[in-house]
């Protein structure tokens, strides 16, 4: 059984992957292409990239979702916790990408004081998320990549309170 910490992070990569699948069923959102087509070998870097990384958090997901209790507590934590959120951040400028890295990193690599469940222990490097952050940066979405790291802090902190 998770603890109640492990289930929070469960629902802050929940999250993440959430948005990473919307990104790319969308490359454009709210006006601001999530990938500049000006070069192809920095598009396909992001992909590959963002392809591997939905894949790990979604076995991370399917490992620890098993249990029923934990998926029920996820179908009832979700509209509470992550519907303030999109609610919050519907009206704002996003690009997806970003915010789901850097939703990522602050919840699982920056500055890390509690003990993480030994599923989420991966999620502690940092260069998954600075590898594909770099590749975006090359973008035209680099605008709002401050925005999005200062957003991941609040997104993270609606998640899990």
């Amino acid at each position: 059984m998770l603890s109640s910490g492990a289930k929070k992070d469960l629902l802050v990569l929940y999250f993440a992957y959430s948005l990473i699948k919307v990104s790319k069923d969308s490359n454009e959102y709210d006006g601001i292409e999530a990938i500049s087509n000006k070069d192809y070998k920095i598009n396909k870097r992001i992909d590959r990239n963002l392809d591997k990384l939905e894949n790990d958090i979604l076995k991370t997901i399917d490992s620890l979702i098993g249990e029923v209790e934990t998926a029920k507590w996820i179908k009832n934590n979700l509209d509470k916790r992550v519907g303030k959120l999109l609610m919050k951040i519907q009206d704002e400028t996003i690009n997806l990408e970003f915010l789901a890295l850097w939703v990522l990193y602050v919840n699982f690599a920056d500055n890390r004081t509690q003990k993480l469940n030994d599923e989420f222990s991966w999620l502690t490097n940092e260069n998954l998320y600075f590898r594909v952050a770099e590749y975006l940066s090359k973008t035209n979405v680099a605008k709002v990549e401050d925005k999005m790291f200062m957003m991941a802090y609040d997104a993270v902190h609606m998640i899990k309170t």
